[in-house]
């Protein structure tokens, strides 16, 4: 699956959550039922809603060109491996046109982390740079 269902121990008993590596899966992918509770299954054709995105804006570009040049100053310095290391995005314009800018950029074999996949993900994904 691409999620996992984890509740944590309640405080003061809580651990870190154990997830060490983009790819790693904790809990569950599915929540238990007994089925003798389920009455109905209601089956629907109603598509999701989703408020659209803002496009990206000149602004958005240029803060995604000054990431991408950030990234490539680093890893010329040696501070940063060649496939960066695991990234997280955001939800938003802005989060969008970084993630768009790495699919035209240099960078393969990227580790992400997102709570929401959108458009530029889809194309850093389409562009064969993302491995988990």
């Amino acid at each position: 699956g691409m999620h996992d269902i984890y509740e944590p121990l309640d405080p003061p008993h809580r651990k870190p959550i154990p997830l060490e590596q983009a790819g790693d899966c904790i809990g569950t992918e599915a929540i238990p039922c007994d089925p003798s509770k389920i009455i109905a299954v209601v089956p629907s054709d109603v598509p999701d809603t989703t408020r659209p995105l803002a496009a990206i804006d000149d602004d958005a570009k240029a803060m995604s060109q000054h990431l991408i040049k950030f990234f490539e100053q680093e890893i010329a310095e040696g501070r940063l491996p060649k496939n960066l290391l695991p990234l997280q995005s955001g939800v938003g314009s802005v989060a969008n046109a970084v993630i768009s800018g790495l699919a035209q950029g240099p960078f393969t074999d990227l580790s992400i982390y997102t709570e929401v996949i959108q458009d530029g993900m889809f194309d850093l994904i389409d562009a064969g740079k993302v491995t988990v």
